[in-house]
């Protein structure tokens, strides 16, 4: 199952709307619960424990338009750090990946249903990269201009394209700049290039 979530990174909200009636507002990357408003339903808000039961229904539901929910079997400590020491991943896959896997080929999804290779823009397909510099951030840019995903310091690593559980508080892109990237450490002029697949950046950000 994967979930469409967009997220208007001004307003700092992460929405997700199954169809015309019912609709999803997650609340620190969902660490602080997902707000679920239904026509004809008072608005309720399902704790970040309880997420797991509503994913169950969005499955039951709607899973000709997201797919079926697939609950992996518990992973044990190793299983979990063995997948993030190859691949890189900077969070614990809870939810499962799937095997084989390699640093560069693997897929794994959050608890908000959404795959690694999109909350870390792997391969530049929202954003073309330009440049990563640890401690800093990474610059990246849709073809016109430059953005900036910032480093988080509590986590030693680069924040993810939109708020999730590992990082609650992720402001997402911030507008930037050839200066700051030169200040940076980048040498030269950026080639600005958007990412592979454009439409993504469209259906699922309002950049700032």
């Amino acid at each position: 199952m994967r979930l469409d979530w967009h997220f208007d990174i001004p307003r700092n909200r992460l929405s997700l709307s199954l169809d015309d009636n019912i609709h999803y507002v997650a609340h620190s990357g969902g660490k602080e619960g997902i707000m679920k408003s239904r026509i004809g339903y008072n608005d309720i808000l399902i704790s970040y424990d309880d997420w797991p039961d509503e994913l169950r229904w969005i499955s039951n539901n709607y899973s000709d338009k997201v797919g079926e929910l697939e609950i992996p079997p518990e992973l044990t400590d190793e299983e979990g750090e063995e997948f993030m020491e190859v691949t890189g991943c900077p969070a614990f896959p809870s939810w499962g990946f799937s095997k084989p896997y390699t640093k560069d080929n693997y897929e794994v999804y959050d608890r908000l249903a959404r795959p690694g290779w999109f909350m870390q823009n792997r391969n530049g397909k929202i954003m073309s990269e330009i440049a990563r510099f640890e401690g800093k951030g990474i610059f990246e840019t849709d073809g016109t201009n430059i953005y900036k995903r910032g480093w988080n310091k509590n986590e030693e690593a680069y924040y993810n394209v939109m708020p999730c559980c590992l990082f609650p508080n992720n402001p997402g892109w911030s507008l930037s700049s050839i200066e700051e990237l030169q200040e940076a450490g980048y040498d030269g002029e950026p080639n600005l290039e958007p990412g592979t697949e454009p439409e993504l950046l469209e259906k699922h950000f309002i950049l700032p």
